[in-house]
């Protein structure tokens, strides 16, 4: 009898890794213009990505932000959300741990049930999807009209992150209306597993979610039911330290505004002064 247990268990384990971790190919990409060109003006559009280094079907959704981030590099704004089955730490090799607890808030809210998944520009569990419709949602993102142009300024340095954001609103708008920012760090070298491949030692994760810089997953209050034209102004500072997993050098900042109603991220258009 305690022999079936342990039989049981151990394929319901492997059943969930199937069922859990989409692996399903396509032709996810289509022909969506030219290269976007480098301006100080530019749409913004993020991706709330739930990984895991764990997950096996997982490289092949980053093959679809890295495409996207190709096409889209300066508009296109992926955050690696390391949450759940598939993000925990185990010896001898997956020991780094890139779990964080805005990134296990959001696992939780929107209630993710496999990964890879996502949501464009939505902070709302009904608005996540696999990655063969990421490119499609990113696309129609782009398309919309802006509703708020936030002007940063922003400063990076290898022992503090500071922002300072001026939010113009483009339309009057009802609802209780929060600004975020959030904390990423890019080119993180540890092990990666991959159908059909096993464990990759020396894969890069990007874009990894470290953070917040104030009020935590959801952010702060900036507005309720703003009119056009008005105006808003934040400022934030934060210590690295703690921060980040390898590289206080790849730490950027993602600002995002949306409304709490819906957990839909208004259309923006960012505008990044230079120093």
């Amino acid at each position: 009898m305690k022999t079936n247990k342990i039989i049981f268990f151990v394929l319901a384990i492997v059943a969930f890794g199937f069922l859990a971790c989409d692996t399903i190919e396509g032709d996810y990409l289509e022909d969506f213009g030219p290269i976007e060109e480098e301006s100080d003006t530019v749409k913004s559009v993020l991706l709330f990505e739930h990984t895991g280094h764990k997950c096996i079907g997982c490289p092949f959704g980053h093959d679809v932000i890295d495409e996207l981030s190709k096409r889209f590099p300066y508009s296109f704004n992926p955050i690696g959300i390391h949450a759940g089955f598939f993000a925990k730490t185990s010896e001898p090799e997956f020991t780094l741990d890139f779990v964080v607890d805005e990134g296990t808030e959001l696992y939780t809210d929107q209630g993710i049930s496999f990964q890879p998944s996502g949501s464009v520009n939505s902070l709302n569990k009904n608005d996540v999807k696999g990655k063969d419709s990421w490119a499609g949602d990113v696309v129609k993102a782009l398309q919309k009209e802006s509703e708020v142009v936030l002007t940063v300024e922003e400063s990076i340095s290898l022992t503090e992150l500071s922002i300072t954001i001026n939010g113009r609103f483009d339309a009057d708008i009802t609802g209780e209306i929060f600004l975020c920012v959030y904390i990423v760090e890019d080119s993180i070298i540890a092990p990666q597993t991959k159908e059909n491949v096993g464990t990759i030692n020396d894969y890069v994760h990007k874009h990894v979610l470290r953070g917040s810089m104030k009020n935590g997953t959801y952010g702060e209050l900036i507005s309720t039911n703003p009119t056009a034209d008005s105006e808003f102004e934040k400022s934030y500072k934060v210590s690295v330290e703690g921060l980040y997993l390898q590289n206080n050098d790849k730490l950027h900042m993602v600002p995002f505004v949306y409304n709490k109603d819906n957990y839909n991220l208004l259309p923006t258009t960012i505008i990044k002064k230079k120093h």
